[in-house]
């Protein structure tokens, strides 16, 4: 045999021995090649396999299968599922992903050199390579692939499951508009009756924010509303009078000057403590119509207990109902999941939380500790989609606002009524009308009413309400017809019926006093600072003939003009008063 190839075929044996002990040495070994070099070796793994798996994309709940929506300009994170079935877990190998829109990369991610288990699971968080993806993949339709060991740098007996390829669909939904209402709140049940001042804060944004399906959320607070009452008593939240502060919000809102059917959500933010003082410590927190933007919560500290209260109020507001576990009735049967179990794996990615559906319960139920479900996200997810676009009526015209409360019992008690600028309802979900007739009993106007109903410990009701079109002469009677048979009627006063009167305003240090002298006749006081173009209501339901507003409170200044607004009558009837 010729000498050179003996040397060849020599130096082959050595270097393939060298090669198969460093193997066993592990991945980080080097071979020295003289004195004062080093040649850096590839990394040799016998019998190794990289996969693939699975990856999965997450807002804050997702199925394994991906099928819950994803959200444009959402945090996204991205869990790869990579996994060494063959040969035991190997180190430093790194995962990339690649992202593509319209035939075009976008962008690229590695992660940093991890440990690749035997097996990846969902339920440990730490065993899927995880991404927070950047902002610019966050819209329109994207093909995301990932890849374990892209450079080859281990040897494997199979390179051809080492990618997966799955499309990114991320949808607009428009933000979540919320108008906090600050309850001045005085407290006149048993525990620590007193005065409660309103807390003009947002302690509710947060964890919306981070669990329901929207990128924005936009919080406006109000100006306080004063509410007098007992909320340790159920009556008090909403009752079949219209005087509960759930009633008050929708009334509030129309007030102001907002359509029926809006999507923005009023929310009562109540005050519990006043100092030392604390007339909160177990009980009814908060309430919410279920389809219909108006909720009450209570304001229960910079924490998540207040937004999760709010998430759980306003999720009645975008129709979901209550998952089975504690509380009242109102359970959601289409509920999926036993004990009100979120069911998938949840991810509050600011907080970097891991949700376990073994532990973790929907917010729509009364249990802890809460997240949000595949099929809570997905029912807000739609609601949004199909009513937070819906735009404000161009036109507003002189209206009747009609409440009603709907007793167990199958009778309806009517709630005052006001004439004002409005705009007439647009949706109507039940077999009840309200009618306007003359003096002669015909019928001048004739609408559907809407249904609203809200469920929470202790307390529920069902209300009927319209805003309808005044006809062009006075009605003389209000009545609510169930298909053939009249359920509730009211006689309605005309101009005359009150004569001439006037509204004075006085004004004393920061305190102005209305005083228009009819008691007994419920009224809607509302104060304008742009000569009645928009309008901020400051009283609801008031019956005493008198009004008491701080100046500081009033939005835009203080030289604007008041407007007295004359409940249960047949056409408009306003008395006004200027800021002396």
């Amino acid at each position: 045999m010729n000498t050179r190839l003996k040397m060849f075929i020599g130096l082959t044996v050595v270097l393939l021995t060298t090669l198969a002990f460093i193997g066993h040495m592990g991945r980080n070994a080097t071979l020295f090649a003289g004195s004062d070099q080093f040649i850096y070796l590839p990394i040799v793994t016998k019998d190794a396999d990289l996969t693939i798996t699975s990856v999965e994309i997450t807002q804050a709940s997702q199925k394994v299968n991906n099928s819950v929506p994803l959200v444009a300009n959402r945090n996204t994170v991205v869990r790869v599922f990579a996994e060494a079935p063959v040969g035991g877990a190997i180190n430093n190998v790194v995962v990339r992903l690649t992202a593509v829109r319209g035939g075009s990369t976008i962008g690229t991610l590695n992660s940093a050199p991890t440990t690749i288990p035997v097996d990846a699971t969902r339920d440990n968080f730490n065993s899927s390579v995880n991404f927070e993806l950047p902002a610019g993949w966050l819209t329109g339709n994207v093909s995301l692939t990932a890849t374990v060991d892209p450079d080859n740098t281990v040897h494997e007996r199979n390179e051809g499951n080492n990618a997966i390829t799955q499309a990114m669909n991320f949808n607009d939904v428009p933000d979540l508009q919320v108008i906090i209402v600050p309850i001045n709140y005085t407290h006149t049940g048993p525990t620590a009756p007193g005065f409660y001042p309103a807390q003009s804060v947002d302690y509710i944004s947060d964890w919306i924010m981070r669990a329901y399906p929207i990128d924005n959320i936009q919080i406006t607070i109000r100006s306080p509303y004063n509410f007098t009452g007992n909320l340790q008593d159920g009556n008090y939240w909403v009752n079949n009078q219209g005087t509960g502060l759930l009633d008050r919000m929708y009334q509030l809102k129309l007030g102001d000057g907002y359509p029926e059917d809006t999507p923005v959500v009023y929310y009562a933010l109540v005050p519990i403590s006043n100092g030392p003082s604390q007339w909160f410590f177990s009980g009814i927190a908060g309430i919410g119509w279920i389809g219909y933007r108006e909720s009450v919560g209570l304001n229960l500290g910079n924490n998540d207990d207040t937004g999760k209260l709010a998430g759980h109020e306003i999720g009645h507001n975008m129709n979901r109902r209550h998952a089975p576990c504690g509380g009242p009735g109102g359970v959601d049967p289409s509920y999926p999941y036993v004990g009100a179990s979120i069911g998938e794996y949840g991810l509050d990615i600011p907080n970097g939380a891991f949700w376990s559906p073994a532990t973790a319960v929907d917010i729509m139920s009364y249990c802890e500790p809460a997240w949000i479900s595949d099929y809570t996200y997905i029912g807000i997810y739609n609601d949004q989609r199909a009513n937070g676009f819906a735009a404000m009526n161009s036109t507003a015209v002189d209206s009747m606002v009609v409440s009603a409360g709907l007793n167990a019992d199958g009778s309806v008690t009517l709630a005052p009524s006001y004439a004002f600028t409005s705009y007439p309802s647009t949706r109507a979900v039940s077999d009840y009308r309200v009618e306007l007739l003359d003096e002669n009993g015909d019928v001048l106007v004739s609408q559907p009413m809407q249904l609203r109903e809200a469920e929470e410990e202790e307390v529920s009701a069902r209300a009927l309400t319209a805003v309808l079109p005044l006809p062009t002469r006075a009605a003389a009677t209000l009545r609510i017809v169930q298909g053939d048979e009249v359920v509730a009627s009211r006689s309605l006063n005309n101009t005359a019926a009150f004569g001439p009167q006037t509204a004075t305003a006085v004004r004393e240090g920061d305190a102005i006093t209305l005083n228009w002298g009819l008691v007994d006749t419920p009224v809607i006081v509302r104060y304008s600072a742009d000569g009645g173009q928009s309008w901020t209501a400051l009283g609801v339901g008031v019956t005493d003939g008198a009004f008491t507003v701080d100046a500081t409170t009033l939005p835009d200044g203080d030289n604007g003009l008041f407007e007295i607004i004359l409940g249960n009558t047949g056409s408009k009837v306003v008395l006004t008063a200027v800021m002396p």
